[in-house]
């Protein structure tokens, strides 16, 4: 599991998870510290060298990145 703290991350761009299990499929979604909502995102898929480049968030604001195993 990956927990990444984003405050007012750069607009357009998400962040560049590294360290999963190579070839890894996971879950992955925002959370919203201000509402409590999760915002699903598409299954985090590890390349060979085990990152995953997570989409940009939804509105730019502060956010949590989480990432577990399925």
């Amino acid at each position: 599991c990956r927990i990444a703290y984003m405050p007012k991350p750069i607009w357009g761009k998400g962040l560049l998870v590294k360290g999963l299990s190579a070839d890894a499929a996971c879950r992955a979604f925002y959370f919203d510290p201000a509402t409590g909502t999760e915002y699903e995102l598409p299954e985090a898929k590890a390349d060979e060298q085990g990152n995953w480049q997570a989409p940009a968030a939804p509105i730019l604001q502060d956010w949590i990145l989480v990432v577990e195993q399925s």
